[in-house]
């Protein structure tokens, strides 16, 4: 939600950046604390951007 937020304020790239930051982070920390494996996490980010190039595609964003 904080990245619908940032990518109205500021430009694509640094919005891309610290989306893919956020994500590096809550993945690792899923695997870390064993609530998810590798292959689950990468599924997971994987999916998540595909709805989200869907729905934005969807809204003419």
């Amino acid at each position: 939600m904080i990245l619908v937020v940032l990518a109205h304020l500021w430009p694509p790239a640094p919005t891309l950046i610290v989306g893919a930051l956020l994500v590096a982070v809550i993945g690792w920390a899923r695997i870390r604390i064993s609530h998810h494996d590798l292959a689950q996490t990468l599924a997971g980010a994987l999916l998540a951007a595909a709805i989200t190039w869907g729905v934005l595609s969807l809204v003419g964003l």
